[in-house]
């Protein structure tokens, strides 16, 4: 453009650079162009520097981009908040989590201030980095400059901190998240159940599940595939708990919500309830085996709670019956 006439600006150089920045295979393209911006006559400035620090620290080339950076600073030119979070940003895609944060306190000690970008960023580095916990630190950081924290932000703590095993913090997220009219998808709402079940906080998960599809939550197949399993391994554990009046609740409430009950479930609740002596419970739960078609092979396993000599045989006769029926029914 120069050899026609057309003098080149940075403006123009700036807005060059960033086309090249948005892809991965001409950033280094737009590295040799911004090296010769003073061939030209033209001095970078800050959103020459930060859109390229931005393509670098996508490409993983944090080294580099920490190197345009002190660039920067040598030569009086002041990084922007969206500079810093970049390299924040950056930082934390390559797990450097202490630079990230000494990055974060240089922001305060210059007295630039955050926005909902830098915020989101490194919690979401923090949380899959391990750190939920500085994370958790890190939202009360945000809420005090009158930020409020936004689904993907509470998804992202509730996920790390299940996955750090620190399922009361991820509860009580939970709550905080509820309290704003926020929703956790089925996704995490099923891990969060798994990391309950596996610290045995069956009542809690207990209480969760009773939630997600009153909540409003959409039974989409991955969703709804995690309901049905959650359901059994929630039912299974009340049962180890010897809270088997739960464990029913749970039961009814799962089958006037249309979801499958596996046979496994049915057949430990059965023999739960036999055991107890409580014969009418058990043998509605085996009536609901025969409406949803659950009998097995191992049916006569089932039964045999039924045939205590000192419970109301006149039930387990009318069962052992049905179960009969059905099982001849299924082998014609």
């Amino acid at each position: 453009m120069k050899q026609v006439g057309v003098p080149l600006s940075v403006s123009f150089l700036n807005v060059f650079i960033k086309a090249l920045c948005m892809k991965k295979e001409t950033v280094d393209h737009a590295l040799r162009v911004f090296r010769e911006i003073p061939d030209h006559g033209c001095i970078p400035d800050s959103y020459t520097y930060g859109t390229l620090i931005n393509g670098l620290c996508k490409l993983g080339k944090i080294s580099e981009a920490k190197d345009l950076f002190e660039e920067m600073d040598a030569k009086d030119c002041s990084p922007t908040i969206v500079t810093y979070t970049s390299l924040i940003h950056g930082s934390c895609l390559s797990n450097i989590l202490d630079e990230a944060m000494e990055l974060f306190e240089e922001i305060s000690r210059k007295g630039i201030k955050p926005n909902m970008v830098t915020f989101s960023s490194l919690m979401d580095g923090l949380c899959k980095g391990g750190c939920s916990l500085q994370a958790l630190k890190l939202r009360e950081k945000m809420v005090g400059k009158r930020f409020s924290a936004n689904t993907i932000i509470y998804n992202n703590l509730v996920s790390g901190l299940c996955k750090e095993g620190k399922v009361l913090d991820a509860v009580q997220t939970l709550d905080r998240m509820k309290l704003q009219g926020l929703k956790l998808d089925g996704v995490l709402y099923g891990r969060l159940v798994n990391s309950l079940c596996n610290s045995s906080m069956f009542q809690e998960v207990a209480n969760l599940l009773n939630e997600m599809v009153p909540g409003g939550m959409l039974p989409i197949h991955v969703s709804w595939s995690l309901h049905v399993n959650n359901h059994n391994m929630v039912v299974s554990g009340l049962c180890t708990k010897k809270d088997l009046n739960r464990a029913f609740q749970i039961n009814l409430s799962t089958r006037t919500k249309h979801i499958s009950v596996d046979c496994k479930t049915y057949k430990y609740l059965v023999g739960c309830f036999s055991k107890k002596g409580d014969v009418y419970k058990a043998s509605q739960i085996v009536n609901d085996m025969l409406l949803e078609g659950s009998i097995h092979d191992e049916w006569n396993v089932v039964v045999c709670g039924f045939l205590h000599p000192t419970k109301v045989k006149e039930a387990a006769d009318v069962v052992y019956i049905e179960l009969i029926d059905n099982f001849l029914e299924t082998r014609v």
